[in-house]
Order: C-alpha cells, then structure tokens, then sequence
C-alpha cells in the first residue's frame, strides 16, 4: 500500500479504521460476535499504523537499527501496559468504560498526528 498511497494517508487510514472500530464497539457491545468483530477492527487499524510509525522512528539510525527497534519496542510495551492499568483503575463494572476509553485513546492519536503532519 505504500507504494500506492503516501505514509501520511495511511496512518490517517489506520486511525480512521481503529476509530470506526471504537465507534462500533461503543454501538454494539451488547452483542459479543459485534464486539470481538469492533475489537478485531481496532487492531487491523493499528496493525496498519504501527509498522509506519516504527519506520519513521527509525530514520537516521539505521546503524543500530536493531537497537533502536528494540528500544521502541520496549517503550510501546510499557506505554500499552500503562495505558492498561489506566484502564484498570477506570473500570466500574460498566460495558461503556472500555468503548470510551479505546476512543479517548485513539483521539490522542488521532491529535498527535495532525501536530506531526503540520510539522
């Protein structure tokens, strides 16, 4: 795809698929086959997102790019293992909890792009 479409329209393309995931869940997390189904489109969107990002955080450093991988990688581990005992401490036994906060999330993302696109 990237041959085909710029980085930057498919980041939005990854965000704009996690949040149509995030829209979905929050719709039908009453019925468990819509919110496997939204929870399996959150990751798609982020599985596109994901390999670009790493990849623009890794120019310029190609000769310890091992390194580097590695680095990010064990950052996003402990950004995502955050993000999760957030999650935890927000959590009051009600299904709303999880929708709006995957959307607070993927907002955050969606603003973090628009300020390094500008830049």
């Amino acid at each position: 795809m990237i041959g085909k479409i710029n980085t930057n329209q498919l980041m939005s393309l990854g965000l704009g698929v996690s949040i149509l995931g995030a829209i979905t869940m929050s719709i039908g997390m009453t019925n468990l086959w819509m919110l496997l189904g939204s929870i399996l489109v959150i990751f798609i969107g982020l599985n596109i997102l994901l390999p670009i990002v790493l990849s623009h955080a890794l120019l310029g450093f190609e000769d310890v790019i091992g390194t580097a991988s590695g680095l990010f990688s064990f950052g996003y581990y402990i950004l995502i293992s955050l993000l999760t005992f957030l999650m935890s401490l927000m959590h009051n036994g009600s299904i709303f909890v999880l929708p709006v906060y995957i959307l607070i999330v993927v907002g955050g993302m969606v603003l973090s792009l628009i300020v390094v696109c500008k830049n």
